[in-house]
């Protein structure tokens, strides 16, 4: 608080006291309050905050500010990759998963996958809503998981020590008109191969 107030604690329910010497006619006398919200807090919940000032010829006045709690959609995604290193012509995994960790609804969520040059898709789950890289659902809770699963292969043309770049954009609405994105990427680097002759002695 600024100026430090002269008795009491800045906690819950609490009462904070400031003397002023004297305060002249017309003049002003501002305090500063900052105060950290306690966490979980439902969104709606109504912080009120009251004021009293008085003085030694009895005169005291009120005041008092109302402050809404809100949190809006925030989805944070992320993902893995199976195996990794991969080998040439094997088989890679990723698994990607939106949570929405805000305290509104995300509406018209879509998943749009970047896949590496190298990587030929061969199945999902859930199916994609367009093509093979594309998902969308009509709305993510708070607290809500939205996960996908897609499979591929690694194409010849892949060689050791090659590094696989995927990528992944979530994009949603939030009442409506307010639109917003995450993204992550994820590399998975081609194995070399180990070849192991084989002597045979007589």
């Amino acid at each position: 608080a600024t100026p430090s107030p002269y008795a009491g604690i800045i906690a819950a329910g609490g009462t904070i006291t400031w003397v002023r010497v004297t305060v002249g006619v017309g003049q002003s006398d501002w305090i500063t309050l900052v105060v950290t919200v306690a966490t979980p807090m439902p969104n709606g919940t109504i912080l009120t905050n009251t004021a009293r000032a008085a003085c030694s010829e009895g005169a005291a006045s009120f005041g008092q500010a109302t402050t809404m709690i809100y949190k809006s959609a925030e989805l944070i995604v992320a993902k893995t990759d199976t195996p990794d290193p991969v080998a040439a012509g094997g088989t890679l995994t990723y698994n990607i998963l939106v949570t929405n960790t805000g305290g509104e609804t995300a509406e018209d969520v879509s998943v749009q996958e970047t896949f590496p040059g190298q990587f030929a898709y061969q199945s999902a789950v859930p199916t994609p809503t367009s093509g093979d890289s594309y998902w969308d659902t009509p709305t993510l809770n708070p607290g809500q998981v939205y996960a996908i699963t897609v499979t591929g292969r690694v194409t010849g043309t892949a060689l050791p020590g090659d590094v696989l770049t995927n990528a992944v954009t979530v994009m949603w609405w939030e009442f409506g008109f307010i639109p917003h994105s995450a993204s992550a990427t994820i590399t998975t680097r081609v194995a070399y191969s180990v070849y192991l002759p084989m002597i045979l002695r007589h």
